[in-house]
């Protein structure tokens, strides 16, 4: 027996607020020792002080919380700035929860929310909260959801002014998956869309680049280059167990989905991703992170492109 429509999506509101408080708990109890520390990682919040004025570091392209924070005035001391980036990412973990319950069958809803937490759950044991790591996996997933649901392109600009490298990698790879699958005059459209709001938003943080003093800039490709000679010693792939890395109860689970479904386009574009996440990996200096802010999104269009070809 269904429930009436208007106590089923007040109930999936309520799980989602729900998920979102145990989501809030588990974040600042893990995150509760930065908060004590008076000069921790303080990279974006110097760059929140000088927001347009001076950054010629690498990270520079990544304007948009320090910005935020610049306008709210929340970027005084560390931990003050701290603190406010813990609130912006369980707002933005709540909302997305809370908006994809309310557009979604529930379960199609709840799968694409542990998606995205199987994959980051290691991430909250290691990963400084002042990365713009967690917000730019879910505005990831936003965008790709909102161009999938109602063929919206433009909110992928949010990703490229939090992580404008990874942002690139994440709609490069995205377009060869979907060039993996059936050509079709939808396919087609999609892809130039994609193409277009990709040189848009890289252009966005160039432009950025371009109001403030960034003389000596080196961007991260750039950076990747003139280190490389390192990576045997310090590559983020080599200096971590794989079993760390590998996001494998997400994996084992989407795999396990798209072989009940017989998906087999799919289950190749799934292996395809993990092998790119890799190399990426080792190319980084971050063990596990960027493996797992680059897939995420990307394991994430696969269900649920899958969901909606089998509508």
């Amino acid at each position: 027996m269904r429930l009436p429509l208007q106590i089923e999506k007040s109930l999936k509101i309520l799980i989602g607020i729900f998920i979102s408080v145990a989501l809030i708990t588990f974040f600042y109890e893990k995150h509760i020792n930065s908060l004590k520390i008076e000069n921790g990682f303080d990279w974006y919040r110097i760059m929140s002080v000088n927001i347009f004025l001076k950054c010629n570091e690498y990270y520079c392209e990544s304007f948009l919380i320090p910005l935020l924070s610049n306008i709210l005035n929340l970027n005084n001391n560390y931990i003050q700035y701290t603190n406010a980036n813990i609130i912006y990412y369980i707002f933005v973990g709540s909302f997305f929860n809370i908006f994809i319950l309310y557009k979604e069958n529930i379960k199609i809803a709840l799968f694409s929310i542990f998606i995205i937490q199987s994959s980051i759950f290691y991430n909250l044991y290691f990963l400084q909260p002042n990365f713009p790591d967690f917000i730019f996996i879910y505005c990831s997933v936003f965008s790709i959801y909102c161009y999938l649901k109602f063929d919206k392109y433009i909110y992928f600009l949010l990703p490229f002014s939090l992580h404008p490298t990874l942002a690139l990698f994440i709609l490069f790879f995205l377009i060869a998956i979907i060039l993996l699958e059936k050509p079709s005059k939808k396919n087609h459209i999609t892809l130039i869309n994609l193409i277009n709001i990709t040189a848009l938003g890289f252009m966005l943080s160039k432009i950025y680049l371009l109001l403030v003093d960034s003389s000596g800039y080196e961007s991260r490709f750039k950076f990747i280059i003139n280190n490389f000679h390192l990576l045997n010693q310090k590559s983020g792939l080599l200096n971590a167990n794989l079993f760390d890395t590998l996001n494998y109860i997400t994996i084992g689970c989407l795999l396990f989905y798209l072989i009940l479904n017989k998906s087999r386009i799919k289950i190749i574009q799934l292996f395809f991703v993990i092998t790119i996440g890799l190399i990426l990996e080792f190319l980084s200096f971050d063990p596990i992170r960027i493996y797992r802010t680059f897939t995420t999104p990307l394991l994430f269009y696969i269900y649920y492109e899958n969901c909606l070809s089998k509508k």
